[in-house]
């Protein structure tokens, strides 16, 4: 079947009009954009419901009504939806975010639940049954923007909306973002996980700060948001002298780097671990209950959890300092000896097993 389009508009002002067709069926929908005469022809292949919609154009991007058009095909029946769009703003200065609300769209006779919306620069929202979404535009330009509604039964209908991103006033950014590294400072032993902090400013706004080791390219972390900071496993590279650095990036792809800040990187270090209670040799009694206490000392990474053995078997764990244990001497103790033991974990993984403590069992 051939669809004959007519589709007439004029500018009061005279000047040039552009016109869009939209075309929404079931399970698919198309668009076109910039018609200059007044008339058209679209077939439609294959039986279905089919809504047209068109909106005229001025070159000052002012918007006509949007009038439409239902066509049935092949005997089918149902009503597709009205898809209704409001933006929260059509321009601004880069980085512009848009903020899209389809929640008026609505369907005659059943249900809209989904919605997709092409922010006509590669970025696309795919399926969504929120009828909110947002549009980033970093560069800038005139985008047309494509935003549809699906119901129940598979029918779309569709909605255009231009958006022009301007420049920065003043004309294109190309000031570059500042950035230094505050801690660690210069000549600094670490170890460990390591806080790394950078301060970044710029004319615009800073995007991103991306932290770097030695002469990498490689970045050891990003953050894309103020307080710049990350953590560092320094364990991941070799003991010795290296340097961190960071680079900053504003919205226009301008880039500062800051300074390398010279440390040294000092040898992993395993936690230190002893029983303090009870001692090696005492006498406890069946059927009591013993605290079995232990000191660690930290080494380069955080202590995780100490765990406490009795005759190798795990008796308890204890993940928060001061470590304890509370061990039930059995009611008939067989052998007449204990072997106590603690074993301290970091967050690496890393174990190490305290010295035996020997325990008799008294009548």
């Amino acid at each position: 079947m051939t669809a004959s389009v007519s589709f007439p508009a004029n500018d009061p002002e005279g000047g040039p009009v552009l016109k869009d067709l939209w075309i929404g069926q079931s399970n698919g929908a198309s668009g076109s954009c910039c018609y200059t005469g007044s008339t058209t022809s679209v077939q439609l292949n294959n039986a279905g419901v089919y809504r047209f919609s068109t909106t005229a154009i001025d070159q000052e991007l002012n918007f006509s009504t949007r009038p439409s058009a239902v066509v049935k095909v092949g005997g089918a029946s149902g009503e597709p939806p009205i898809a209704s769009a409001t933006l929260d703003r059509s321009s601004g200065a880069v980085p512009l975010t848009v903020n899209i609300d389809m929640s008026a769209s609505s369907d005659p006779d059943g249900t809209v639940q989904s919605y997709y919306m092409s922010c006509g620069d590669g970025g696309f929202t795919f399926g969504s049954q929120s009828p909110f979404g947002s549009c980033r535009y970093d560069t800038p330009g005139v985008y047309w923007l494509m935003l549809q509604a699906q119901d129940n039964s598979g029918n779309v209908d569709l909605v255009s909306a231009y958006v022009v991103a301007t420049p920065v006033p003043g004309g294109p950014d190309t000031e570059n973002p500042t950035v230094s590294i505050t801690s660690p400072i210069s000549g600094a032993h670490v170890s460990g996980n390591v806080s790394i902090t950078a301060n970044a400013t710029d004319n615009v706004g800073v995007t991103q700060v991306d932290f770097f080791l030695d002469s990498g390219t490689t970045p050891i972390g990003s953050v894309t948001s103020s307080p710049y900071r990350i953590t560092w496993d320094s364990g991941t590279t070799s003991p010795g002298s290296h340097s961190l650095s960071a680079k900053a990036k504003d919205a226009a792809g301008n880039t500062g780097t800051s300074t390398a800040v010279p440390i040294t990187v000092d040898a992993t270090t395993l936690p230190q671990i002893s029983i303090t209670s009870p001692a090696n040799g005492t006498t406890v009694q069946r059927k009591s209950i013993v605290s079995i206490t232990a000191s660690v000392t930290p080494g380069s990474y955080a202590v995780s959890r100490v765990d406490f053995l009795v005759n190798s078997g795990l008796a308890c764990s204890d993940a928060t300092s001061p470590y304890s244990c509370n061990w039930s001497v059995p009611t008939k103790a067989n052998p007449k000896t204990y072997q106590l033991q603690a074993n301290a974990y970091d967050t690496k993984g890393n174990m190490v097993p305290s010295t035996i403590v020997t325990v008799s069992v008294g009548r």
